[in-house]
């Protein structure tokens, strides 16, 4: 009952109908894209649609309102904010706000999300409370706000945002005497206010208009309410509907009418000027330039249509009352289908006959003629041209008021199709073409060439086993023709097969035309389209933009440009360069308004392109088809940063992470939905423009940085948007990659570069301080040596052992000890200056002063020196001196002290593992007596020993090889102390002689 209420309200208590009545099913008309329940639509009842200024289609429904991008449909209902989910109105204001009536009267507003209740919607409902609460009237204003009315509202009431669409207040109120009359309708058009207002029988009216006022009274009187409507034209008339008529009234008040077979249920003018009258299950009528005084087209006929809108691509949209949604995607394109007469769809070939008109081969021997401009069912003519004929009518000629038909033989028709002559040979002619040279024609079948005169009369027969697909005279006569295996050329009666040479084509050939440049058109099955001139080929296929690469057919037009049909519609190819072979290719389907995508024949005729196809017969002016095609609009709907959403309006900070960022888009082309495709670029990224058909891009692992993402959408006739779709956000730096840290942390690095360099150069200046303490030890260690490698005792000692041998007239050994001496001291004070000496240097000292010891003496004492034979080969160095202080201290600590027993010291010099081991030995007292005697005499260490062991330690800065000092205490069997032994190892160092 609910369901037949709101039809009883929508459409003004039309006809008594049942809900079977609504159920009523027809042909599926051809060219159309139904939209129902099953795409997404809320319901099958739609009321009105509309394009909002960003470019989507809304759709009023009794299940709430949607918004639909050409893929689905966003719907919203009164849990979204509507006042009832049966909407019957929608209007976006001039601030871009779109609003929309319910079922009840109240107003809603969409902010982008949601919708919201104005309110002054209580009193609204009051408004329409009084029998009829469907609104007649919704007009928004500049100012934001929203003028209704109806026939019951006594009146038309604006809401607005002066008080924040509180309260309701009365416009344009009737005279009080005046009671009878509702306010159904208002504009305001270059300051100029017009109005309509009827009784409540809707059989008198009123209209306010250019200054003046005029009133309309209907005689008749019908038994059901009549849908009263106005509507205001482009060129200012206005429009009054009742029942079946509409009233039309001029600027200057004049009123004439015009009637239609069914009543009407709206009125609208699309973006073009035309008008169109929907009928109660009687279509849409269509008057060309709002013009009621020509025949009008009819679309969907039989169907019950709510409203028709025409959006920015010229696609019609056609809302009906219980089936959906129906889309046209061009107006201009004519269709002939079985729902306008056709008896079969399956168009076999096209020809073109006389002005405005073509003959159609149909399957079962039949034909048609067609004229798309004459009236009623002159439109097409059909008739059998063979008994009993299974065989399709696969080519047709036309000469002069003419017909002939190949089928089984020839058929000779007039301009009525009525048949004159026929050939019955038996013959299954697949195709003719005539000569326009000589008007010879020329029939092809599986098995023969046939050439007959213009009588009708067979002139000559060829004979072949060679079954040709198609053929054309060429532009010097030449015939051309294509078969099963490629390309044929006929040379006087016999076919030469062109496949081998080096513009041949040996793929299955279905059309062939040549142009007045001399350029052969081959359409192949399966290979796409070649060009072919003098020695020269080119192809063009499917990479190339051909619609598909199964070719079926190809004509050329007037200027030249060549058409192709192929299994996915029409392909253009224009501008063709015989020097590059270049070519400007563009492809048409059924989203554009074909009839069928496998297009099985074209003809160029009347400036008009003919298509066929299985499904009927199209056509469309050329000039029509190939205008230019209409930017998309490109938008970003939604982003999400791992699974937090934000705004795409509005610039976006985002933490650095792992977390993927993703970009929802849509390019709006209704037309072809599924053809669009887009192309992005990242500004401060990858600046390279990508494309993708994706209506997703992500982007992980970016790096921190500011970004612009640019996406422009492109629909499938390669048009592109006008202005890109930008996204801009910013991804923050993790803190160690921020300026405050990096500043700390080239701080902290310029401390710690100055803290080293500091303790560097502090290490380099001690380092410098102790190489200049060394170099001052070791030039004072010099000088003490050189003090301190003589004994003064020794030397006094010397001297007065010379003294005494001189006293003792013992010149000789006086001349020898002063000759030691004195060359002593001069090999020491020569070597004095140098660190190392060599070791035959070295071995000289130290047996001259072992001799000098033994001269003065007191008690005798034996030496030996040996020295290891790879010493003496090998020039070393060692210390000056070094042997010496040890030598010294064994003399006068070891040996001085011993009272009985030989006397000796033994030195032996040998290389060992790379060192020179110095051992100097003595079987004197030992170190503990001499200890105790030095400690009982109030004697020090020897000094020179001292300075022997300080000169070793600091070679420890010369050489990376430390010398080492072993004393080892010797005993006998019975332990008593039986002498000392000193080991040296030291280096050896190499020189040169």
């Amino acid at each position: 009952m609910i369901f037949l209420i709101r039809k009883f309200c929508f459409l003004f208590l039309f006809l008594s109908c049942t809900d079977t009545v609504f159920s009523q099913t027809l042909d599926e008309p051809g060219g159309y894209r139904h939209i129902t329940v099953r795409e997404g639509l809320p319901s099958s009842e739609v009321y009105k649609i509309f394009q909002d200024q960003l470019g989507y289609i809304w759709m009023c429904t009794d299940a709430g309102v949607c918004r639909y991008n050409g893929f689905s449909f966003e719907s919203f209902t009164t849990r979204n904010g509507l006042t009832d989910n049966t909407v019957f109105r929608m209007k976006e204001d001039q601030h871009g706000k779109i609003w929309a009536q319910g079922f009840s009267g109240g107003l809603s507003y969409f902010d982008g999300k949601k919708f919201n209740p104005i309110a002054a919607n209580d009193s609204l409902v009051l408004l329409y409370a009084n029998g009829q609460k469907n609104s007649f009237c919704m007009e928004t204003d500049s100012a934001g706000g929203i003028t209704v009315g109806g026939i019951f509202t006594q009146g038309l009431f604006r809401v607005g945002p002066e008080d924040n669409y509180q309260s309701l207040h009365a416009v344009n109120k009737l005279p009080a005497s005046d009671t009878s009359m509702g306010m159904i309708w208002n504009a305001k058009v270059n300051s100029k206010e017009y109005y309509a207002a009827v009784n409540h029988n809707g059989q008198s009216a009123l209209f306010a208009h250019h200054g003046m006022v005029t009133n309309l009274f209907i005689s008749e009187k019908k038994l059901l309410r009549p849908n009263n409507m106005s509507f205001l034209t482009h060129d200012e008339r206005i429009l009054f509907t009742y029942l079946n008529t509409i009233y039309i009234i001029d600027v200057a008040g004049t009123i004439s009418s015009r009637e239609f077979p069914a009543q009407i249920v709206n009125v609208e003018q699309d973006q073009s000027g035309n008008i169109w009258v929907c009928l109660f299950f009687g279509g849409a009528y269509m008057f060309a330039d709002g013009n009621f005084n020509v025949e009008p087209g009819v679309y969907l006929p039989g169907k019950t249509i709510s409203g028709v809108f025409a959006d920015n691509e010229e696609g019609y949209w056609f809302s009906t009352v219980g089936d959906g949604v129906y889309y046209l995607p061009d107006l201009r394109f004519g269709y002939l289908t079985p729902s306008e007469g056709l008896a079969n769809p399956n168009v076999q070939c096209i020809a073109a006959f006389k002005k405005h008109q073509v003959v159609i081969g149909l399957p079962n021997g039949r034909a048609g003629l067609f004229n798309p401009e004459a009236k009623g069912s002159a439109k097409l003519i059909a008739t059998a041209i063979g008994k009993q004929n299974t065989l399709p009518t696969e080519s047709i000629v036309s000469i002069h008021d003419s017909i002939i038909a190949s089928n089984a033989g020839l058929i000779v028709m007039d301009s009525t199709l009525k048949v004159l002559a026929a050939l019955q040979n038996g013959a299954h002619y697949k195709g003719m073409i005539r000569n326009p040279e000589t008007g010879y024609m020329m029939y092809y079948s599986p098995s023969s060439l046939v050439f007959v005169n213009q009588r009708l009369e067979i002139d000559s027969t060829i004979s072949t086993k060679i079954r040709f697909t198609t053929a054309c005279y060429g532009k010097d006569g030449t015939v051309w023709l294509g078969a099963l295996n490629g390309l044929w050329k006929l040379n006087g009666n016999v076919p030469v097969y062109m496949g081998d040479s080096a513009a041949g084509i040996k793929a299955r050939i279905d059309g062939i035309c040549q142009d007045k440049k001399g350029v052969l058109w081959v359409a192949t099955r399966g290979e796409g389209v070649f060009a072919i001139y003098g020695n020269r080929k080119w192809h063009f296929g499917e990479e190339e933009g051909v619609a598909a690469n199964t070719c079926r057919s190809i004509t050329l037009d007037p200027d030249e440009g060549v058409w192709v049909g192929t299994n996915h519609g029409v392909t253009f190819l224009s501008a063709f360069d015989t020097k590059t072979g270049k070519a400007a290719l563009r492809s048409f389907n059924s989203t554009h308004g074909l009839l069928s995508d496998e297009v099985k024949f074209v003809l160029c005729h009347d400036d008009k392109l003919w298509m066929g196809s299985n499904d009927g017969l199209c056509w469309i002016g050329i000039a029509d088809l190939i205008k230019d095609t209409v930017a998309p609009p490109v938008y970003i709907t939604r982003v999400l940063y791992g699974t937090n959403e934000c705004s795409p309006n509005a610039l976006s900070v985002f933490d650095f992470s792992d977390k993927t960022i993703r970009i929802f888009i849509e390019g709006l082309s209704f037309r072809d939905p599924a053809g669009v495709r887009f192309k992005y670029r990242m500004l401060g990224g990858d600046e390279q423009w990508i494309t993708t058909a994706n209506r997703e891009i992500s982007f992980a692992g970016l790096s921190p940085g500011s970004y612009s993402l640019e996406v422009i959408a492109i629909n499938s006739d390669g048009g592109e948007s006008t202005h890109p779709a930008v996204f801009s956000f910013r991804i923050l730096a993790p803190f160690y990659r921020t300026i405050w840290f990096i500043i700390l942390m080239v701080l902290v690095l310029i401390s710690l570069v100055w803290i080293g360099a500091n303790y560097i150069s502090r290490r380099k200046q001690k380092r410098a301080e102790e190489k200049a303490d060394t170099e001052r030890r070791i030039a004072e260690l010099r000088l003490s040596a050189l003090r301190a490698q003589m004994n003064p005792h020794f030397i006094f000692n010397a001297i007065n052992s010379i003294q005494h041998f001189i006293l003792q007239n013992d010149s000789e050994h006086a001349y020898n000890y002063l000759a030691k001496f004195s060359r002593l001291i001069r090999l020491v004070l020569d070597q004095s200056q140098s660190e190392s000496i060599g070791l035959e240097q070295e071995l000289m000292m130290l047996d001259l002063y072992i001799e000098l010891e033994q001269l003065r003496f007191e008690r005798p004492f034996t030496y030996e020196i040996h020295v290891d034979d790879k010493l003496k080969e090998e020039n070393i160095k060692i210390p000056g001196m070094l042997v010496q202080p040890f030598v010294e201290n064994a003399i006068w600590h070891g040996l001085l002290p011993k009272k009985y027993g030989d006397a000796w010291i033994r030195i032996s010099f040998k290389k060992q593992n790379g060192y020179a081991e110095i051992t100097v030995e003595d079987n004197g007292v030992g170190r503990k007596v001499a200890s105790l005697a030095k400690h009982k005499d109030g004697k020090k260490r020897s000094y020179g020993l001292q300075i022997t062991e300080e000169r070793l330690r600091l070679a420890e800065h010369k050489k990376s090889d430390q010398p080492t000092i072993h004393i080892v205490d010797l005993k006998d069997a019975n332990g008593i102390a039986s002498g000392t032994k000193v080991v040296i190892h030291i280096a050896i160092e190499e020189y040169d002689d």
